[in-house]
């Protein structure tokens, strides 16, 4: 066990309440406008600018950029005129980015801070907090996290670790996408490989409705399918050549997770592959403070009343071998904070 002095563990806290207050200020900026209207000044801009541009109170928006000058968040020069650190405008200024932060932030603090304040009587009752399926605007922000970078992820980094993947979905393939969500990586995919079709499947009514809207706008009715739908219900039989679950499998409790698995495997045809796109979680308590689990162990903890888990490794792969799956092989991607776990039938 490593020594500490009192000094220092008091610092680790400070710092971890340090961190509080920078979500609220980043929330604080985002929902103002703040950084949209830094982003807007090359030079530089002062409290006062600011505060006239967005008609705001001149010396709470000088209290603001100071802290934020404090937390690297902004530089400052010599005359007092602020601007975005380096890659906080693709961080959290510009929404359009892929590497956009903003979506987090907005979940943590109307979804996360609520959801952790019931933990105390969860906690006493053994119980899980009721799906959030009916929750619209958990919903749209749930959406509005994994519209950000997932499909970026998956065609530059999960396509790329699945051995002859790009080749097949360039000779078109027929997909099952399960927890589909918005359907933003499925009408993605399609545009990148127009030999395919696609099916989603979701139990999140808003974002079903979210993706066939998305369908129509993209006038891909005849290529891509939404539906409502459990995993755990899927009644496919040989009619798809890849199975795909992105940031979802976590999601699901222990049963969902077996029936979705075996669902998935009858759902494909013989030749049929399945991709699992998820957290990294650490399978031994030594490995539990290295940095690159820290995402999946902050998305553990956040879920822990919700009967999600996260499996390490040798479970999901066991997992796999016991629904029916053969070769199954991972490749850490993200600098080792998720996986990609690839199956054959």
């Amino acid at each position: 066990m490593t020594d500490f002095t009192l000094e220092e563990q008091r610092a680790k806290l400070q710092a971890y309440e340090k961190g509080f207050f920078a979500v609220h200020l980043m929330k604080i900026g985002i929902e103002l406008g703040l950084f949209s209207a830094l982003r807007s000044h090359e030079e530089g801009a002062t409290a006062g600018d600011l505060a006239a541009d967005l008609r705001l109170h001149e010396p709470y928006v000088a209290g603001w950029c100071r802290t934020a000058y404090h937390m690297e968040i902004l530089d400052c020069d010599g005359e007092d005129r602020f601007r975005l650190a380096p890659y906080m405008d693709a961080l959290l200024a510009d929404r359009e980015n892929p590497y956009n932060y903003g979506p987090n932030i907005h979940m943590r603090v109307y979804h996360s801070a609520e959801h952790l304040k019931s933990f105390p009587q969860y906690f006493k009752s053994g119980g899980n907090i009721p799906p959030m399926t009916d929750n619209e605007e958990f919903s749209k922000a749930q959406k509005a996290m994994s519209d950000q970078g997932i499909p970026t992820a998956y065609v530059f980094m999960v396509i790329p670790s699945v051995p002859g993947l790009q080749d097949r979905l360039n000779a078109g393939v027929r997909v099952l996408d399960v927890g589909c969500g918005s359907g933003l990586l499925m009408t993605e995919l399609a545009k990148a490989f127009p030999k395919c079709q696609f099916v989603g499947v979701d139990v999140d009514r808003h974002s079903i409705e979210e993706a066939q809207k998305h369908i129509r706008n993209n006038a891909m009715e005849d290529r891509v399918t939404a539906l409502l739908l459990d995993a755990g219900g899927v009644t496919w039989d040989g009619e798809f050549d890849l199975a795909n679950i992105c940031l979802v499998l976590h999601e699901m409790d222990e049963d969902v997770k077996r029936s979705s698995i075996a669902n998935c495997c009858r759902a494909l045809k013989d030749s049929g592959e399945i991709v699992i796109f998820d957290f990294a979680y650490p399978e031994k308590m030594t490995d539990l403070r290295k940095p690159e689990y820290t995402a999946g162990i902050m998305d553990q903890f956040v879920e822990l009343t919700r009967g999600s888990e996260i499996l390490p490794l040798a479970e999901k792969e066991k997992l796999l071998l016991e629904e029916g799956f053969r070769d199954s092989t991972t490749v850490s991607i993200l600098g080792g904070s998720y996986e990609v776990t690839h199956a054959l039938k």
